[in-house]
């Protein structure tokens, strides 16, 4: 019998991370050598299936060291002319497609308000978690490379430049993430029912949409 493959090991542990928080399980223990097996490999990209929406997914697993971000990319994966980061718990980045629930459908709203093809769109989601996912984020960066990004949230970024930060200070001024030009802005979670960080986070967008229309 042929051994199993290390994407057929990441779907598997999916798939049952997904039936042990249905069942209101907390925390699961992961064999020693299953931990060994994605040690092993730096990334691996598994095929996820279409969305609803049309958009292309894939749920990129990046390891380093002792933990595992997981990385979600939906959409145009060369060259967009927007790419989004946002934050999401485990189950959330691993089977939420982009524009689902609330907060997805907000970002739809914002995507069209800024009259930009959904199809000139990447969204990225990630779990922010410590080791490991400053590089996870970098790879996908320096592989899209796309025309502009806009960081979703004072977490997302903090995590990015690994220190605390206060959103309300560094939104609206371009970053720069590993030669992507970025902009800070408010989460989507902060932005339901908040009218003042809705029309700052409009600003922040503006500048965004002046700069791509240069292109």
């Amino acid at each position: 019998m042929s051994e199993p493959s290390l994407a057929s090991i990441i779907e598997g542990l999916s798939s049952y991370l997904a039936y042990e928080k249905l069942s209101g399980t907390q925390s699961v223990e992961v064999e020693r050598e299953v931990r060994q097996a994605l040690l092993e490999e730096e990334a691996v990209v598994v095929p996820a299936k279409e969305a609803a929406t049309g958009v292309k997914a894939n749920t990129v697993v990046a390891v380093e060291a002792d933990t595992a971000p997981v990385v979600r990319v939906d959409g145009m994966e060369h060259e967009p002319t927007l790419l989004f980061l946002r934050e999401g718990e485990l189950a959330e980045a691993v089977e939420m497609e982009p524009f689902e629930g609330e907060q997805g459908a907000l970002l739809k709203k914002m995507i069209e308000a800024m009259e930009v093809p959904l199809a000139r769109v990447c969204v990225v989601q990630v779990v922010v978690m410590e080791g490991g996912m400053k590089e996870a984020v970098r790879a996908v960066l320096e592989r899209v490379k796309p025309q502009a990004t806009v960081v979703l949230g004072g977490n997302m970024l903090g995590a990015l430049l690994g220190r605390s930060v206060m959103i309300g200070s560094s939104r609206g001024r371009w970053i720069e993430l590993w030669g992507a030009r970025a902009m800070p802005t408010h989460a989507l979670e902060h932005l339901l029912g908040n009218v003042e960080a809705k029309r700052e986070a409009w600003q922040d967008l503006q500048a965004v949409m002046k700069w791509v229309g240069s292109f």
